[in-house]
């Protein structure tokens, strides 16, 4: 309905006489040709539901649901595929450390059989070795082992 006509608001009773003979006075306008298809037409646009004009509800909330799908099963293709990245990860840090550890117990087995020693020095009265042997006792010449006293500043 056109907003810009104004509408009577309905009588109580029969319709005024003298309205009704004005209404009936005024000329008959004749409609342009096609002017009623015209119409017509338009109503029948205007009458259709949104659905009918795209997709319909149906095909709306497959749509809908085949995106959801997809969007879930990507995530979860993610984060599998991150888990498994991170367990490639763990086990080359296991295969690492346990590398190391046999690495570690090794040195260890061949500095129990050879304790390391370190010649420092000397000259021809005296050889200055290092021991990290605790069980080594330094020998003199002579057989008896020679004390050094720790006082002072001896330049170290």
């Amino acid at each position: 309905m056109n907003r810009d006509i104004p509408t009577i608001p309905p009588s109580s009773g029969a319709e005024d006489p003298a309205v009704l003979g004005a209404l009936a006075s005024l000329p008959r306008e004749q409609a342009s040709p096609g002017f009623t298809a015209a119409v017509l037409e338009r109503s029948r646009t205007a009458e259709k539901p949104a659905a009918e004009l795209g997709w319909s509800r149906t095909t709306t909330l497959l749509a809908a649901s085949l995106v959801l799908v997809t969007v879930v099963t990507a995530g979860m293709l993610e984060r599998a595929h991150q888990k498994k990245e991170l367990r490639g990860r763990v086990d080359a840090l296991r295969s690492e450390h346990e590398m190391l550890e046999h690495e570690l117990a090794e040195l260890k087995r061949a500095s129990a059989e050879e304790p390391a020693v370190v010649y420092l020095g000397g000259d021809e009265n005296v050889d200055v070795v290092l021991t990290f042997d605790p069980k080594a006792v330094p020998a003199t010449s002579s057989g008896a082992v020679a004390p050094v006293a720790a006082s002072g500043n001896h330049g170290i």
